[in-house]
């Protein structure tokens, strides 16, 4: 994730672990997320369902282009 470079990925900067944890520091993204959205709005109107539902398979085709794989 560190050398993604597409609007679509969020910033990997650095990762380090200590006994107990994984620490990841990533980029700031500001908007919050999906869980927000819908406890705020109450409701997901299908054309912002749509608009999301593209930016999500623009992110997964950024990472098949980095060749990571996912379930």
């Amino acid at each position: 994730m560190t050398k993604s470079n597409s609007p679509w990925l969020v910033k990997l900067l650095y990762a380090f672990q200590d006994a107990s944890a994984l620490y990841m520091a990533m980029e700031y993204v500001p908007g919050g997320d999906m869980r927000s959205l819908l406890r705020n709005s109450g409701v997901l109107f299908e054309t912002h369902a749509q608009f999301f539902a593209g930016e999500i398979l623009m992110g997964i085709t950024a990472l098949h282009q980095l060749g990571c794989i996912h379930r």
